[in-house]
């Protein structure tokens, strides 16, 4: 009991809490929409009621004969059509105002995704919280939107409910309770029809889930020549009956709940209808009704039974709004370990030290670290080399190193001072980094390659680094057959103009843009493991030669690509396990000199060892 309890007051602070965030930012952003959004909440218990009793005149009038009826309805449906026209331009100002906060939501959604650390975007359950109150702002669904205007909502299906139960009461306190338990036993059983597909939601979900990989993997091109040459057909056809079967299964369970409870619910408004109508036939045939009044009750009672199912349906929309909200709130509240506002600047210098001490790293529900007590020093004009096969850290170190991550122990520090001190965009800005998975963007060659701006000075001195840049990553030939230059956009589909380039073209791209944002560290963190070790290590050369004054960081599986470094790091097992330049390693007989000897042998044999 008192768990419950304890779990009763939090569902209501968590609902108290997401009613105020959504509140407030409504109200900061346009308070004409919270006055909008209210009016047009209480418009439909005021207009019924007007409704109801223009009825109740018209037909009395109608039968006393007043021969100014005509007038009182020429009257009544100028001013309804004036109301109309009126709230029609106010409805329209509304759902623009409704769909600028909606996009206001979007808007800090993606800024808040490009402002968090890249440890939070890579956790599922973040990247989750993102999806949900992503997909609400582009569904014109928005959570924190549609709980003010569902609190409005349920504040007029209150005053609704008072004003017909009064008029209901006048009939008879039995109707009027009889209507209500109507009303609550109908809103119970659908609570149970919900509960129902709640408790194996989970279930279904998982089945559409498969049914959806089904659907995609068909229509995805990347899969239509395996599809065709593999007869993928008689592979997925099999799965596809098994899992239809079992969710028709699903459907049919569903259905018969509905069936149930609709069944259930026409029984309980039949017998509402036939009471309803037995009172008002009683009261009739005594001569205690015109038949306006008639008509005024039998109104009253269907809309008090609407205004009744209505307060149950907005209690049930908070509820799940609240649940949606908390998504927003729980990834605006996301707390970042870098300092992205204020912190430390970084001062612009030649030469900067940076040093791993002791530093561990762990993910999520790992059961053990992914690196475990590192610890190295980087200076500028070195050319260090991290080495190991597949899965043995390296790409964790870049990540730490390149400020994605921070240590789960340990410190990194730059010139002394642990990174997490300094402002994080500064530290970015010290790095250049060329990694392994190339994506492009929809823009042109020349913003693709500025895409920093920070040490922009003067238009000729950008057009002086970007043609440099262009030259010394071999992308010249390319640009220059193109008949936009450097204007030319990329990734071909997004705009008629847009082209692709091979794989060694966006090579050269990544360097083009490592080289025009000349930064003191230079990253290469497996850019080239498609090609060749020859390609490779041609590679790595013309980088050692173009960021000669840089601190270079090669990344690699194969020893011999970066035999030239003036230190290598073997990491195996998530530990260093060798450190030193590659003489030194080589005359250590140890793994290092194993593994380069065994991959020298198997690439003189005409092969590649891809770890």
């Amino acid at each position: 009991m008192l768990i419950t309890v304890r779990l009763g007051v939090i569902l209501i602070k968590t609902l108290f809490n997401n009613i105020k965030f959504s509140f407030c930012n409504m109200w900061k952003w346009s308070k004409s929409y919270i006055f909008l959004s209210l009016i047009f909440a209480l418009m439909p218990p005021i207009f019924s009621l007007i409704t109801l009793y223009a009825n109740r005149f018209f037909i009395n009038s109608l039968f006393d004969k007043n021969i100014n009826l005509f007038l009182y309805f020429i009257i009544y449906f100028f001013v309804d059509f004036i109301v109309v026209i009126f709230l029609g331009l106010l409805n329209k100002k509304f759902f623009v105002l409704q769909n600028t906060i909606q996009m206001k939501y979007q808007y800090i959604l993606y800024a808040k995704n490009m402002e968090i650390d890249y440890e939070n975007v890579e956790n599922s359950e973040m990247n989750n919280d993102f999806v949900i109150a992503f997909n609400d702002t582009v569904t014109n669904n928005c959570a924190p939107v549609n709980i003010i205007n569902t609190i409005f909502s349920l504040i007029a299906a209150f005053i609704g409910f008072v004003l017909y139960g009064a008029i209901i009461s006048s009939i008879s306190i039995y109707l009027l309770l009889l209507i209500l338990l109507i009303g609550v036993l109908s809103y119970v059983f659908n609570l149970s029809n919900q509960k129902y597909f709640e408790k194996n939601k989970e279930e279904i979900t998982l089945l559409d889930r498969k049914l959806g990989y089904i659907y995609s993997t068909s229509e995805n091109y990347e899969f239509a020549k395996d599809i065709r040459i593999y007869n993928y057909k008689r592979l997925f056809f099999p799965i596809y009956d098994s899992i239809q079967k079992l969710r028709i299964l699903w459907e049919k369970k569903l259905s018969f709940n509905r069936l149930c409870f609709n069944l259930i619910l026409s029984i309980l408004l039949f017998l509402q209808s036939a009471l309803t109508y037995f009172f008002a036939y009683r009261m009739l045939k005594n001569n205690m009704l015109f038949p306006g009044d008639f008509v005024y009750y039998i109104t009253s009672i269907g809309t008090f039974s609407s205004w009744i199912a209505d307060i149950f349906s907005c209690i049930s929309n908070i509820h799940i709004q609240s649940i949606k909200t908390s998504h927003f709130k729980k990834y605006f509240d996301i707390k970042n370990k870098f300092k992205y506002i204020g912190g430390i600047n970084i001062p612009v210098k030649k030469n900067y030290k940076l040093e791993f001490k002791n530093v561990c790293y762990r993910y999520n529900g790992a059961e053990k670290d992914a690196i475990h007590n590192i610890s190295f020093v980087l200076n500028t004009g070195n050319k260090t080399a991290f080495v190991g096969l597949n899965g043995a850290g390296k790409t964790t170190i870049i990540k730490l190193l390149c400020g994605l991550y921070a240590p789960t122990s340990g410190e990194i520090l730059l010139d002394d001072i642990p990174i997490q001190e300094y402002n994080i965009f500064d530290y970015y800005s010290l790095f250049s980094p060329v990694f392994q998975d190339m994506h492009l963007l929809p823009v042109t060659i020349e913003e693709f390659i500025k895409s920093d701006f920070k040490y922009e000075t003067t238009n000729d001195d950008t057009e002086v680094k970007i043609n440099k840049a262009i030259d010394i990553s071999g992308l010249r030939n390319k640009i220059d057959s193109l008949p936009n230059g450097i204007k030319t956009r990329l990734m071909k589909g997004i705009f008629p103009d847009s082209i692709d380039l091979s794989g060694g073209e966006k090579q050269s791209l990544m360097i083009a843009r490592a080289i025009y944002k000349d930064s003191p560290f230079i990253v290469l963190d497996e850019p080239a493991s498609a090609l060749d070790p020859i390609a490779e290590n041609n590679l790595y050369k013309t980088c050692e030669s173009i960021f000669k004054d840089k601190c270079i960081i090669f990344v690699s599986h194969r020893m011999s690509s970066v035999s030239f470094c003036d230190s290598i790091m073997l990491i195996d097992d998530n530990v260093i396990k060798e450190y030193g330049s590659h003489d030194v390693l080589i005359q250590n007989n140890g793994l290092y000199k194993q593994m380069y000897m065994t991959q020298s042998q198997y690439y003189c044999n005409g092969g590649d060892n891809n770890g």
